[in-house]
């Protein structure tokens, strides 16, 4: 039997995450060295009598990088090129805690961005994300540096981690079902490719309000039903997702 394409199988699952690489400019060494560490742990996780080398084996990882990742209890960020520059900008500040834009006798934020980006990222973008941060301030011809770390947007941080719970949930019940004869997790989609654009958002708010009225309130009087008085945690999630879709507006103009 050959080996399936998984890059053409999964081609759909890529795309999904190209998306959310692109929207929230990660960086691909942190996302590089997040896999990583999740491919070992879950490997170890899943085959716990098996050898490192077993485990490079079905990771495609090298088994030096199998024992690093299992010797660590979190992913170890990776610095990131904006917080690289801003704490150059912060170390070469004035006393008004300002650097120029461009100069040819003094540290300036033209000079110290070229020295770390080396021509692999544009300038323009860098500055962008720091003034969109809120980490920094445009005066003129001056950067006024507001902070020495890179502000994060919390409600980016949030999107991101709904993501990666509702993706995690997903894949779950997948392979539930595909080594389960009997015991199936809820698992159904309906779609349609006759709904004209122009009533999609009226099909969608009648689903939104279907569900909320009828499927949801049931499920939630189910799981009351059977939840034991035990405090929040005590247990692994249970629980059910709804979501509708529709992928021609996942598309950016």
């Amino acid at each position: 039997m050959s080996k399936i394409n998984f890059s053409e199988v999964f081609a759909a699952g890529y795309k999904a995450l190209s998306r959310l690489i692109i929207e929230y400019s990660t960086e691909q060494k942190e996302f590089t060295k997040g896999l990583r560490y999740s491919l070992a742990h879950t490997a170890r996780k899943l085959y716990p009598h098996k050898s490192v080398s077993e485990l490079a084996h079905m990771t495609g990882l090298h088994r030096n990088q199998i024992d690093d990742a299992l010797q660590e209890k979190h992913p170890v960020p990776v610095m990131d090129k904006e917080s690289i520059i801003l704490g150059e900008l912060w170390r070469k500040r004035d006393q008004h805690n300002c650097i120029p834009m461009h100069s040819k006798t003094r540290p300036s934020f033209q000079s110290i961005a070229s020295e770390h980006l080396n021509g692999r990222y544009s300038i323009g973008s860098v500055l962008e994300s720091l003034l969109k941060s809120g980490a920094v301030e445009k005066h003129n011809e001056d950067l006024h540096i507001l902070s020495n770390k890179f502000i994060f947007n919390q409600n980016e941080e949030l999107v991101i981690n709904e993501i990666a719970v509702t993706f995690n949930r997903l894949i779950d019940t997948i392979f539930h079902n595909v080594d389960s004869n009997n015991d199936l997790h809820y698992q159904y989609t309906y779609k349609s490719t006759k709904i004209p654009p122009s009533k999609r958002d009226a099909a969608s708010e009648e689903i939104f309000k279907h569900l909320q009225k009828i499927a949801m309130q049931g499920v939630q009087e189910i799981i009351d039903k059977y939840e034991a008085d035990v405090p929040n945690g005590q247990y692994p999630e249970f629980g059910v997702s709804m979501f509708n879709f529709d992928l021609k507006k996942g598309k950016k103009s």
